[in-house]
């Protein structure tokens, strides 16, 4: 009797410490996923980049502008160029999944496109600074950065993202 009382002991301190281990390790992974903030992002953005006077988009304006449904989407920040003579873009949506997130690339890799299209034989300079831009997904995480200054902004979001 006592030798199935300590073997029944041990075995409910290693699932104790088991479900510890368990909680200990997923607990970082997901308080950092938590912890981003994109409107602090830009915000970082803006104080480090000489960013043109921009219009804002709300979640709900994804689907107008971009074809992002806003049920795909757990957080975002868009703004394009007042003046249409820049190409200047600065979008980043957290999507709610992968599966989200795959289709809000996609959206923005139309709008890449489409910007290079509308710019390759009327405004060559902004086709080039275009052209040096990219669409990048981080796990759930969209980006377009559309800028002279884009390398710097999307090491300003990998720093954020890393933190």
């Amino acid at each position: 009797m006592a030798k199935t009382m300590k073997i029944f002991a041990l075995g409910l301190l290693a699932g104790i410490v088991s479900l510890a281990l368990m909680a200990c390790s997923s607990s970082p992974a997901a308080s950092s996923a938590e912890e981003v903030n994109l409107s602090e992002i830009l915000s970082e953005i803006s104080s480090q980049v000489d960013v043109p006077s921009m219009l804002a988009y709300d979640t709900e304006d994804l689907y107008s502008a971009y074809g992002i449904q806003a049920e795909d989407v757990k957080q975002s920040v868009a703004q394009v160029a007042y003046d249409s003579v820049r190409s200047d873009e600065i979008v980043m949506v957290e999507a709610v999944d992968a599966d989200a997130a795959a289709r809000v690339k996609e959206c923005l890799d139309g709008q890449y496109q489409s910007k290079l299209a509308a710019t390759q034989s009327y405004q060559p300079d902004q086709y080039a600074i275009i052209q040096q831009c990219e669409v990048r997904q981080q796990g759930n995480f969209v980006t377009m950065f559309v800028s002279p200054d884009a390398d710097q902004m999307t090491s300003i979001f990998d720093a954020a993202l890393a933190s």
